[in-house]
């Protein structure tokens, strides 16, 4: 906030026609070290951006759909996959967003199943048809998921750590402390998952039971089987997302003198050694605003990014 007001300040004094104001707003708004820097117009300014990383992709949970004739209720469990970490994920993340954890569901569940149904009901979901249980039978829901019930997909993100540190800025050999975070991409990602996973769900379920009744309409067991399995093997959840968008933005703003500065950048990755770093050199005049772009990801991807296009596009071939 403060870099904003210096930034008005500055511009209120070089432009003129303000001298009845700034000073007023300098003392009121600025730190004594910035107050001072408002002396110095012979300054010259770097403003460094950071795009950091990566922004993570999204997995894909799968759930197994079931209707308990007894309760008259569709169930679905998740189906864990994948590595140890992995699967911890996909638990969480069902665990979080859909699983019947509630005072008021762990009462209803132990009213319909007793105690072992409550427990288990902390690892599942259940939707009480109610009143369309009628509408189901008409349909034919309960033959549609008799064959081993149907397959549910839903997309989700992984709890991942970050990989990389705080940027560590240097001008000309001296350093001049951390890049601040501007923005997380990755959180933003990570929310808009969070709003939409009931949408998600609701989504998935209607593809899933519209594949599931049109299989049930077969006369024919063998071709009905045939057809839930396609059904089950064609579910995928929408995992798309635009990943080459950096995991989070940081800025550094800098007064220098005017003249020519090596800029380096210097980025650790959290289990030790270095995940990024480069050096450059700017010039800059009087007043000048400058600004240093960088996109900061692991040394091996660097090397790749930095291929000839015709070398990355016989590499995206290959694969």
């Amino acid at each position: 906030m403060q870099q904003a007001w210096f930034d008005t300040i500055r511009m209120m004094k070089q432009d003129g026609g303000y001298e009845d104001e700034w000073p007023g707003l300098a003392k009121q708004k600025l730190s004594n070290t910035l107050q001072k820097e408002l002396d110095r117009s012979e300054k010259a300014h770097i403003v460094i951006i950071g795009h950091t990383g990566w922004v993570p992709p999204r997995g894909e949970l799968n759930m197994h759909l079931t209707l308990d004739t007894n309760t008259r209720e569709l169930v679905i469990q998740p189906v864990l996959t994948g590595t140890p970490k992995e699967r911890e994920a996909q638990l969480a993340w069902f665990h979080l967003m859909y699983a019947d954890r509630g005072l008021l569901q762990s009462v209803i569940n132990f009213q319909l199943r007793g105690v072992i149904g409550a427990l288990e009901g902390m690892a599942s979901k259940s939707f009480r048809l109610g009143p369309l249980w009628g509408l189901a039978e008409q349909i034919g829901l309960p033959d549609a998921l008799a064959m081993g019930g149907a397959r549910v997909t839903v997309p989700y993100y992984k709890l991942e750590p970050k990989t990389f540190g705080m940027t560590q800025v240097m001008v000309d050999g001296k350093p001049h402390g951390e890049m601040v975070q501007a923005e997380s991409l990755a959180n933003l990602a990570f929310q808009g998952q969070l709003l939409n996973a009931d949408k998600d769900l609701q989504a998935a379920l209607g593809r899933t039971m519209t594949k599931n009744l049109f299989c049930g309409q077969m006369d024919d067991d063998l071709a009905k089987l045939a057809c839930k399995s396609v059904a089950a093997l064609s579910s995928q959840a929408d995992t798309r997302a635009w990943l080459t968008l950096p995991h989070s933005i940081h800025l550094k703003r800098l007064s220098v003198e005017p003249g020519i500065h090596q800029i380096t950048l210097r980025t650790p990755s959290v289990n030790g050694g270095t995940y990024h770093e480069v050096t450059q050199s700017l010039k800059v005049g009087e007043g000048d605003i400058k600004i240093f772009r960088e996109h900061i990801i692991p040394t091996q991807n660097t090397a790749m990014m930095q291929q000839p296009a015709s070398t990355q596009t016989a590499w995206l071939t290959e694969r």
